[in-house]
């Protein structure tokens, strides 16, 4: 299972934003079928990859934090909104 979730090495793998929206939502829609521990691992697989860059900004403190574009942090939250929309 864990080699279902790792996305592409290559950067000409996905070549636009939409192909991202589209894996993210095949990988959303096999992670409902998966039992509740299997579905819960792949989850936070998928998730990490946008939890990462936030813990980051946080983690340096609120001077960094303010001085950061919005659009640098709520690009990663409206991925989290589109993952969990996939997913009801």
């Amino acid at each position: 299972m864990d080699r279902l979730l790792k996305l592409p090495q290559h950067p000409q793998a996905l070549q636009t934003a939409e192909d991202s929206l589209h894996l993210v939502e095949a990988l959303s829609k096999v992670i409902t079928e998966l039992p509740p521990d299997h579905a819960k691992r792949a989850l936070e697989a998928l998730c990490l990859p946008l939890i990462t860059p936030l813990q980051e900004v946080v983690s340096q403190g609120p001077d960094t934090l303010n001085s950061k574009p919005a659009r640098d942090l709520t690009v990663h939250i409206d991925r989290f909104g589109y993952i969990f929309s996939q997913m009801c």
